[in-house]
C-alpha cells in the first residue's frame, strides 16, 4: 500500500469511542474516512466470537471494516484498487 496513491494508513491505531475509551486496535486505519483495514488471519477462525464483538463495537463507534486475507496479498494491485473503492464510497 504504501507505494500507492492511496492516503496512508496508521498501523496499530486505537480506535475510541465518544467516551474516550479504547474500542479496538485496528492494523491499519484511514482515519478521516473511519475505514478499519483487518488483516484475517488463520488465527482468527479460532476467535470467531470475540472477533465479531470487537467488529460489532467498531462499527457502533462510526467505523467501517474492510477484511484482508493472505489470498488478497498476491494480488496487491487489485487490494489497493479495492481498498481505494472502499475508501472513496462513505
Amino acid at each position: 500500500m504504501h507505494r500507492s496513491a492511496l492516503p496512508r494508513p496508521t498501523a496499530q491505531f486505537r480506535v475510541l469511542d465518544a467516551a474516550e475509551d479504547e474500542v479496538a486496535r485496528v492494523d491499519w486505519a484511514f482515519e478521516e474516512q473511519k475505514l478499519a483495514v483487518e488483516y484475517d488471519g488463520e488465527g482468527h477462525l479460532t476467535r470467531l466470537g470475540p472477533d465479531r464483538q470487537r467488529m460489532n463495537r467498531l462499527q457502533a463507534a462510526g467505523w467501517r471494516i474492510f477484511y484482508v486475507t493472505a489470498a488478497d496479498l498476491h494480488h496487491p494491485e487489485r487490494l489497493v484498487a479495492r481498498i481505494a473503492a472502499a475508501l472513496a464510497t462513505r
